[in-house]
């Protein structure tokens, strides 16, 4: 069932579906999280995907050694994140959201 999401930020509101487990949405407005969903375990779970409008703009992955990547089709190469877990996920969504 859809519904409605506010952005803590700019206060946009936008229309929302669940799309799944494992994403982030960034607002079409201000480009900041609008909102993050993620089965959590023992941390994030990878991969997860970023979307912007209608569009996967990137995707967080974790190799055997627990780094996080951001691949996105707006970056020439896959880009290694700094933080582990959730803070990945929110750097790899603030990198994204500097993308569009």
């Amino acid at each position: 069932m859809p519904r409605t999401l506010t952005c803590k930020r700019c206060g946009r509101q936008q229309p929302y579906r669940p799309m799944g487990a494992n994403f982030i949405l960034l607002c079409p407005a201000c480009r900041a999280v609008l909102h993050l969903e993620c089965e959590y375990g023992y941390g994030p779970v990878t991969p997860c995907h970023i979307y912007y409008r209608e569009q996967t703009v990137g995707t967080v992955t974790a190799d055997a050694s627990r780094v996080y990547w951001l691949g996105s089709p707006l970056l020439a190469a896959p880009k290694q994140l700094d933080g582990k877990g959730l803070a990945a996920l929110e750097q790899a969504a603030e990198l994204a959201g500097a993308l569009v």
